[in-house]
């Protein structure tokens, strides 16, 4: 098991907290936006899915720390006072964030150490520099990160803040996934919508409490992140057959507690309409024969693109359904697939009261 879940929060274009963000993916309220001033090459209108309170003038470094903060906030809301991370307290915190892959045209030099102690500075707690750290592997990089995390548990961290945020709803990124005939539009038969978002959940290994400060209660259970590289569909090479991401589904799925009811797993997958991505998925689906093992929700059909920040918003929705009794069952198996060849899964189970 790679430890429990404490605390969670998440922001994007439907919600501005876990919950919210939650019910507008259940109640599909998703509403692209036309950005102004802003064309395709065929002379349409650029539409993307933005956050509410954000200026579509802050881009970049500061726009990613913009939606971050507050699902930081969030996610710490809880448990401040019992892991000692209020004023009064003298914590240091380990904080691990999934953030967009290097070479893309809103890449930032701060997007390093410097973003991780704005970060805790904003929100309010002190980060641990030296056990902290950033993943720059796309959507599978928070299946990375958890990874990180298990391992700094094991040496004894009493607690490690994981996450991810990114957003694509910058011009110079917009022009790059139009070059790429990437963006969906009239006339396109794929392609993505730009959004933006940030998770965070909060990971602890034991429960610890003294008899002023109760210890904080699990929200869920981490007890699978595993990665694989998926060989092949590069260009001239061998084609994309799915083995990578079918080895890891079948052995997420391996894992179960024979109490838990329903399905065999809740499956949380990024596809996000792209036909390499769909035909890749199908592979994995037909070989592990999930039509009739899992309830597939693909979430980011009513959330847009969220690019580094899929894998932690994914999560924190699951804990945030879990709470309110909307999931169809108390285990969930993310499945999430970076544009080049990492692939990474995630099983959680649900802890109840």
């Amino acid at each position: 098991m790679i430890g429990d879940i404490v605390g969670v929060g998440a922001r994007g274009p439907v919600g501005l907290s876990s919950l919210q963000l939650a019910m507008g993916v259940r109640a599909r309220k998703l509403e692209p936006r036309t950005l102004p001033v802003l064309r395709d090459k065929r002379g349409q209108d650029i539409g993307a899915c933005v956050t509410g309170g954000i200026s579509l003038a802050v881009i970049g470094y500061e726009r990613l720390l913009a939606l971050a903060v507050p699902a930081a906030i969030e996610a710490l809301l809880e448990v401040r006072v019992a892991l000692g991370l209020d004023a009064a307290g003298e914590a240091s915190l380990p904080v691990l964030v999934s953030l967009p892959e290097p070479g893309r045209a809103d890449d930032d030099a701060r997007f390093g150490g410097e973003f991780l102690a704005a970060l805790a500075k904003r929100a309010g707690f002190r980060v641990a520099q030296d056990k902290s750290a950033v993943v720059r592997t796309g959507r599978a990089g928070l299946v990375e990160a958890l990874q990180q995390a298990a391992r700094l548990l094991d040496d004894g961290e009493p607690a490690v803040l994981v996450g991810g945020v990114d957003s694509w709803c910058a011009p110079a990124v917009l022009a790059e996934l139009d070059a790429a005939s990437r963006l969906h539009a009239l006339g396109a038969e794929e392609g993505v919508i730009p959004s933006e978002g940030a998770g965070f959940v909060l990971v602890v290994r034991q429960q610890t409490s003294t008899r002023k400060v109760p210890a904080p209660r699990a929200l869920a259970h981490i007890v699978f992140a595993e990665t694989a590289v998926e060989e092949g569909g590069t260009p001239g090479g061998s084609p994309n057959v799915a083995a990578a991401m079918t080895a890891l589904v079948r052995s997420a799925l391996g894992i179960r507690r024979p109490e838990l009811r329903g399905p065999e797993a809740w499956l949380l997958s990024d596809l996000n309409g792209e036909r390499h991505r769909i035909e890749e998925w199908e592979l994995v689906a037909v070989r592990n024969d999930l039509d009739v093992r899992v309830a597939h929700d693909r979430f980011l059909e009513h959330l847009g693109e969220l690019g580094a920040a899929s894998g932690a918003v994914l999560l924190a929705l699951a804990v945030a359904f879990w709470r309110t009794g909307a999931a169809p069952c108390g285990r969930a198996l993310l499945a999430l697939h970076s544009d080049g060849p990492l692939r990474g899964t995630i099983a959680v189970e649900e802890v109840r009261p």
